[in-house]
């Protein structure tokens, strides 16, 4: 629940905690973030239940209320709501690291935790680093996607896009309480309903995802109107980075991308709500290999098995289209 310091907490109708994310599972535990909605006196955060009895075992508050043991925080700490949690975990095994993306529910992103990404201990919850890409934001950057474990030779690294268009690469196993920024490539203005919303893809070499619209549905019309980039709709929209040389691979036009992007064996599948299809990219190359349309829009990430695919179609907005669909992949190359 949002405010667990609370006797009627369990039993609050009013709660609005809602979770966005699938969930981690790692010795024992099952790591999920939740957001209260912008709902003043409930908090956002990341918490870790026992995987066999379900009971609450830490909890990490983006508005930090409440430390990871349930005791007070020292000061008056925050408590206005705006600390969400959207994206699933990423979990480093080896080193016992939980990595998540937080935003916030308005434009001024306070410290210390809001939009930034996390390294969190595995089981104590206990914070390592959080690197905020900047100190203040006007244009409503979260980090709402799932980071990318990357190791390439010797480096250990985590990546994640944001909706400010950017993918950052940090070192995941610094000491650094701010965290360590090893590179990033901005490809997108971004904004209220841009950037990075859908998670991004590694196949051990190339990290791979699809930026949204951009301004739409802003009612501000859009952030900066100086920047001749910061626009309701924004291209490209889908991305290849190659972290080891520090280079964006290649990009290509086309819908938006609002789900997790795919990747196997040489292809990355993405869904755009428009036109509402499912796309297939060859890895290396980024050609366009295959739009096959769908009844709906596909917001969801494509679950690979065999020669199978299944993916999910269909929203509240559109009331259309709706559900699961499953395709045997033909031979795309």
């Amino acid at each position: 629940c949002g405010n667990p310091e609370a006797p009627s907490c369990e039993s609050d109708e009013a709660d609005p905690t809602r979770i966005f994310s699938s969930p981690a599972v790692f010795q024992g535990n099952v790591y999920i973030g939740h957001t209260p909605d912008g709902a003043n006196g409930y908090r956002g955060g990341i918490v870790a239940l026992d995987a066999t009895t379900g009971a609450l075992r830490r909890r990490f508050e983006v508005d930090p209320v409440l430390d990871a043991s349930g005791n007070p925080v020292p000061g008056p700490g925050q408590n206005r709501g705006c600390g969400p949690v959207w994206s699933s975990a990423a979990v480093d095994e080896r080193n016992r690291l939980v990595f998540f993306g937080t935003g916030d529910c308005g434009f001024d992103a306070p410290p210390p935790y809001h939009e930034a990404i996390l390294a969190l201990q595995a089981g104590s919850l206990e914070l390592r680093w959080a690197f905020r890409p900047r100190t203040s934001d006007a244009c409503d950057f979260d980090l709402g996607a799932s980071p990318n474990i990357i190791d390439l030779g010797g480096n250990r690294w985590v990546g994640e896009g944001g909706k400010d268009g950017t993918y950052y690469v940090l070192n995941r196993l610094t000491r650094s309480p701010g965290g360590q920024l090893v590179w990033n490539a901005n490809v997108v203005f971004g904004g209220f309903s841009g950037g990075f919303i859908g998670s991004t893809a590694f196949d051990g070499r190339r990290v791979y995802g699809g930026t949204a619209f951009g301004e739409l549905g802003n009612p501000n019309g859009v952030c900066d109107p100086n920047d001749p980039r910061d626009t309701p709709l924004q291209q490209p929209t889908m991305h290849a980075f190659d972290p080891a040389a520090r280079t964006v691979a290649w990009e290509e036009n086309g819908g938006p991308a609002l789900g997790a992007s795919s990747v196997a064996n040489g292809v990355i599948f993405v869904g755009t709500p428009a036109p509402p299809s499912l796309r297939a990219f060859d890895a290396q190359s980024g050609t366009l290999l295959r739009q096959i349309p769908m009844p709906g829009a596909v917001n969801s990430s494509a679950a690979l098995v065999g020669d199978r695919l299944f993916v999910g179609s269909g929203n509240s907005e559109s009331g259309a289209g709706g559900g699961v669909h499953a395709l045997r992949l033909p031979s795309l190359r």
